[in-house]
C-alpha cells in the first residue's frame, strides 16, 4: 500500500456528484446511529451511501477509504464514540477535500466542549440522538446547506477567472478550447509565437460530444500560436504545462485543467458533456479534485 499523499495524487479523481462517503466506526453507538439516521439522511437528499465497509474487494481497506474520500462529492465523518481511525480518516478528508465537502457529525451540543479543537473550526452538526426523525431532517439540511455552498465556491471560481480574460486570452480560448490538449514541439519552441502541432494519437484523439462534430484520431494543426497569453492562462491556473526534452529542445504539452474546462463550459466554446469527458481524459497530475475548487463534478 502507498503512502496516503502519494496514492491520492497519483490518480485522477473524477467526482462523482451522488456519492456520499461516510466514515465511521464499524461497531458500538456511531455505528447504529450511522445506519438509523445517516443512511436514510443521504438517501432522502438524493445522495448514495457509500462506505469502505461495503467494498468486498481483494485490495486492503485502507484503498477503499482513500477511493472513496477521492471520488465522493461529500464526505460525512460520525464522530460519536471518538473513534481514532474515523479521526485519522477525517483528517485525510480534510487534507484532500475542501471545506465544502466534507461534514462531521457529533453528540449533543453540550459536547461542544469535547470536539477537538483542531475541527471546530470546519462544517459540523451536533445532533440530539433524542429523536431520530429530527435528527434526519437536521442532517437533510445541512447536506443541502453544504452542497449550496460547494456549488456556489465552484460558481465564483469560474466567474473570477472570467472577470480576469483579457482579449487576448479570450481569442486564444475560442481557438484552441475545443482540443484536448496541444503539443508545440521542441523544434518550433522559440519566441512568444510559434507553429503548433497535435502530433499523438495516444496524447491528442479528440471525442468531442453533444452538438459539436467528432472527431477521433490526431488532427495536425498549423496555426500561428500565442505563447504570451498561454503564459497568462498557465499562472491563472486555466491550462496546465509540461516540458519534456526533446530533439534537442524543450517540448510544451498544454492541458486544459478542471477550472479552464469548466470557464470553457460558461463561455459556450464546449458543452457540459465535452467538459466532462476531458476531465476524465486529465493526466494524474492535473489534479480534479486537488486544485481545491473540486471541478469534477
Amino acid at each position: 500500500m502507498s503512502y496516503p499523499f502519494d496514492y491520492l495524487r497519483n490518480r485522477i479523481w473524477p467526482t462523482d456528484s451522488r456519492k456520499a462517503f461516510v466514515i465511521y466506526p464499524f461497531g458500538g453507538e456511531g455505528a447504529a446511529f450511522c445506519e438509523r439516521v445517516v443512511k436514510k439522511a443521504i438517501t432522502e437528499s438524493g445522495l448514495t451511501f457509500h462506505d469502505a465497509k461495503a467494498k468486498n474487494g481483494a485490495q486492503p481497506i485502507l484503498e477503499d477509504i482513500l477511493n472513496g474520500i477521492g471520488e465522493a462529492e461529500l464526505v460525512i465523518a460520525v464522530l460519536i464514540g471518538r473513534n481514532p481511525n474515523v479521526m485519522w480518516e477525517l483528517g485525510i478528508a480534510h487534507t484532500w477535500k475542501p471545506p465544502t465537502q466534507v461534514l462531521s457529525i457529533e453528540g449533543e451540543p453540550d459536547e461542544k466542549d469535547r470536539l477537538p479543537f483542531n475541527v471546530q473550526g470546519y462544517r459540523h452538526l451536533f445532533v440530539k440522538r433524542e429523536d431520530d426523525q429530527a435528527d434526519i431532517r437536521a442532517l437533510k439540511d445541512r447536506i443541502t446547506e453544504v452542497r449550496k455552498e460547494h456549488d456556489a465556491l465552484v460558481e465564483e471560481s469560474v466567474i473570477t477567472a472570467r472577470n480576469s480574460l483579457g482579449p487576448n486570452e479570450f481569442r486564444f480560448m475560442n481557438q484552441w478550447g475545443k482540443h484536448r490538449n496541444f503539443i508545440m514541439p521542441a523544434y518550433h519552441a522559440i519566441g512568444a509565437s510559434s507553429e503548433l502541432t497535435q502530433p499523438s494519437p495516444t496524447v491528442s484523439a479528440l471525442k468531442i460530444f453533444g452538438s459539436e462534430k467528432r472527431h477521433v484520431g490526431p488532427r495536425l494543426l498549423a496555426t500561428h500560436f500565442d505563447g504570451a497569453s498561454a503564459g497568462i492562462l498557465c499562472r491563472m491556473g486555466i491550462l496546465a504545462c509540461n516540458t519534456a526534452r526533446k530533439n534537442g529542445g524543450l517540448e510544451f504539452s498544454y492541458w486544459w485543467t478542471p477550472l479552464g474546462l469548466r470557464l470553457l463550459e460558461l463561455l459556450g466554446v464546449i458543452g457540459d458533456r465535452t467538459a466532462m469527458f476531458f476531465i476524465r481524459q486529465l493526466p494524474p497530475r492535473i489534479r480534479s479534485d486537488r486544485g481545491h475548487f473540486i471541478l469534477g463534478g
